[in-house]
């Protein structure tokens, strides 16, 4: 739906492409995109005789996206975006139901189905102008998300209690007589039965200690193997044959500690007592119960021993010892497992447990939490689930509000678990112009450049918390001039915000920084000698009325003070706006402590607001990427490699791709004035499939500049409009 040039035409010009206009006969320039609908001003018509489907809208707008989509329940309905940046579907048959608001005002959207949801780019007609979004018929997200802006605070637990004096800190069931022979002991192949004189209290797992049976194969430490009455039981024994027998003693092995205060600890987890008088209560054992807030038991060795006590009780576990590290994955309600956040370490003497505080919780769309460690010394991280793989805790947290947990792993369990390591190699997908499912993969091209290496841009990483204040994770709380600064969850373009607020004294509030040298894997942030620029999208509430928003870098020891943003209370709206400007100039060096920076000066209104949703910093010569297609994992469509999952298509001949299409199996970039190809090699990543020049005549300046039919495409060239049927273009 466009004209010769780089900008679209008003789009009432197609109304005439329904019924009686041939392809022929087009505006020199125009493409028959929409050959079924009319758009109007704030309507839309389609359909044999024009029967009007919606419209007109509130305010008039016009419209500038429709399509129609399959929902995951298999229902079609339609979805329309007007001029205002209002989201629609079509619930029943010409009512409209909003679906979002706060889109980039005057964007044109382009949408392809796949895996049973509809992915949206945003488009101003030249590049990405909004977030790359995916519909599930419920829940508008972003395609892709950074993930957590920090790690969780790890630590090897430290619990010690005291074991109560003798007689009653550690005991046992007393043993009980075994009648005599030969009905006391008898065996039967491998079964062997015991029958007591009294109860004897076992139950079927529970060990005990046969002593004194006249026929010494009897006597031993066993497993309880069935119950058969109050006063017999039975054990399996290695050999056969004995003799019947009987006399002697069952003693149960469960020891039952007491301590002098409450133990926290849990059935399952390792314990290690020392210093108990009688030594057979020492050692390190698995908890199997815990009756109460000062007892526990465990199987000891022996049964039969004598109550004693003193000593302690320590929490044990199976955490190898040396340094290990620890980083957390959000998991999204789409399934989407996000990059890992900055690792955490700490150094593990053995034989310990690992205590995580501060585990980060993400905005609305995250549901879960992977925990992934290192082994000792180890660089690659793991993750496995609970249940029998675990000593204690899980590793998939299957929530969004967890913040602490003790977790017991072996190296042995963990490294035979799901290595990580490649979800570190994502990125945040930036607004494109447009997207196709290819090859059970999306591709996205006319992306804005963003670099990706920052922490906590968008604010979606997370904030400190539960308690207040909360700042965003990833960033640095300024000691003095922090306070103001929070998190917001519902005025938001999506996810979360930063939300500076005045007290009406205090000249500055809300500051934060985080380095501007290098990112968690040393590479460099802000470079010498290449110039950078800001975006940010930013709002304020209706009671600010004095103050001034900084966005800007800062060193101390390199004089470096940018003017970088500054948005003054006057010029922000109670609606989001994106605004730019330059970050800094070409720097000739890089001080060590130079910093990324924001804050509120100028003693913002009393309970006045700024809000910050994205910040987005890129190299100033470089604001497009637009030979760059983004290219998805296979059958994961929200992640994005930043290594092997980008194609550059002819990225020096100085074109832009404008649009994309598949014919025959294959996929074909359409630049300003080429036509390029590839093709799933079956065996690849995109970024190693061939790329191949179809032609350098006919291209489009159009964002909108094809039409696709059933086995031909139509491009509107500047010279005129073109049919590509797989060869050469035909005007």
């Amino acid at each position: 739906m466009t004209t010769a040039g780089s900008f679209d035409a008003p789009i009432e010009i197609f109304s005439g492409l329904v019924t009686d206009m041939a392809p022929a006969d087009l505006p020199h320039g125009v493409s028959p995109d929409c050959q079924d609908v009319v758009f109007s001003s704030g309507g839309v018509a389609t359909r044999p005789g024009m029967q009007t489907l919606f419209g007109p809208l509130a305010g008039n707008p016009t419209i500038n996206y429709l399509k129609t989509y399959e929902t995951p329940s298999a229902a079609i309905r339609t979805m329309t975006l007007d001029s205002n940046g209002v989201l629609y579907k079509e619930t029943t048959p010409g009512a409209l139901s909003s679906i979002a608001n706060g889109l980039a005002p005057n964007s044109f959207a382009n949408s392809t189905t796949l895996f049973g949801r509809e992915y949206l780019a945003f488009t101003d007609g030249k590049s990405g102008i909004d977030l790359p979004r995916q519909y599930d018929d419920a829940n508008l997200d972003r395609v892709s998300q950074g993930g957590p802006g920090a790690g969780p605070t790890a630590v090897e637990e430290n619990v010690v209690v005291a074991i109560s004096a003798s007689p009653n800190g550690a005991t046992q069931p007393a043993a009980v007589s075994i009648s005599a022979s030969p009905t006391g002991a008898t065996q039967s192949g491998f079964l062997v039965t015991i029958t007591t004189s009294a109860a004897h209290a076992l139950s079927a797992g529970q060990s005990v200690t046969i002593a004194g049976v006249g026929v010494s194969g009897y006597n031993g430490t066993f497993p309880v193997a069935t119950v058969l009455s109050s006063m017999q039981f039975t054990y399996i024994l290695g050999v056969s044959g004995l003799a019947a027998s009987g006399s002697g003693t069952a003693a149960s092995c469960t020891a039952t500690i007491q301590t002098t205060s409450a133990h926290g600890f849990v059935a399952g987890q390792l314990v290690t007592t020392s210093g108990i008088g009688v030594a057979g209560y020492n050692g390190t054992f698995s908890i199997t119960g815990v009756p109460d807030a000062t007892h526990f038991t465990f199987t000891a060795a022996n049964g039969g021993l004598a109550a004693s006590g003193g000593g302690s009780a320590a929490a044990a576990g199976n955490i190898s010892a040396g340094v290990h590290q620890v980083c957390v994955i959000f998991q999204t309600r789409q399934g989407y497992l996000t990059q890992p956040s900055p690792a955490i370490s700490w150094t593990a003497s053995g034989s310990k447990r690992v205590v995580l505080t501060n585990i980060p919780t993400g905005p609305s769309n995250v549901t879960a939490r992977i925990l992934c460690f290192t082994g000792s010394g180890g660089a690659s991280f793991f993750y496995v689930g609970g249940g029998a793989s675990l000593f204690s805790g899980n590793m998939i947290l299957g929530d969004n509000t967890t913040t602490a947990l003790t977790i017991d792993f072996s190296d042995a369990i963990l490294l035979a678990g799901t290595n990580a390591d490649n979800l570190f190699r994502l990125i945040e997908l930036a607004p494109s112009t447009g997207v196709l499912g290819y090859a059970q993969r999306l591709f996205w091209w006319g992306e804005r450049n963003k670099m990706n290496n920052w922490l906590n841009l968008g604010f979606d990483g997370g904030f400190t918390g539960p308690s207040f204040p909360h700042y965003p994770l990833g960033w640095s709380p300024d000691p003095v001039w922090a306070p103001g600064g929070t998190d917001e969850e519902s005025f938001v373009v999506w996810g979360a915000a930063y939300s500076i607020v005045g007290n009406g004294t205090t000249p500055i509030r809300g500051m934060l920084s985080q380095t501007a040298v290098n990112d968690r894997f040393g590479v460099p942030l802000i470079q010498a000698g290449t110039g950078y620029t800001i975006r940010a999208r930013c709002a304020c509430n209706s009671t600010l009325a004095q103050g001034t928003l900084h966005i800007h870098l800062l060193s101390a020891t390199g004089g470096i003070s940018t003017t970088g943003l500054q948005l003054a209370a006057a010029q922000l709206t109670t609606n989001y706006v994106e605004y730019a400007a330059q970050l800094t100039a070409p720097l000739a060096t890089i001080p060590s402590d130079l910093v990324l920076q924001i804050y509120a000066d100028g003693t913002p209104t009393l309970n006045g607001k700024f809000y910050i949703d994205s910040i987005e910093i890129f190299p100033t010569a470089q604001p497009l990427n637009s030979s760059l297609v983004r290219a998805s994992r296979v059958e994961d469509p929200e992640s994005y490699d930043g290594i092997n999952g980008l194609l550059s298509v002819s990225e020096n001949d100085g074109q832009a791709i404008r649009a994309a299409f598949k014919l025959r199996e294959r996929l074909y970039f359409v630049k300003e004035h080429s036509i390029h190809v590839t093709q799933d090699d079956g065996t690849n990543e995109p970024a190693l499939w061939s790329i191949a020049e179809v032609t350098r005549r006919v291209g489009t300046p159009s964002v909108r500049g094809i039409g696709i039919g059933e086995d031909w495409v139509v491009i509107a060239h500047r010279t005129g409009l073109y049919i590509f049927n797989g060869g050469e273009p035909v005007k």
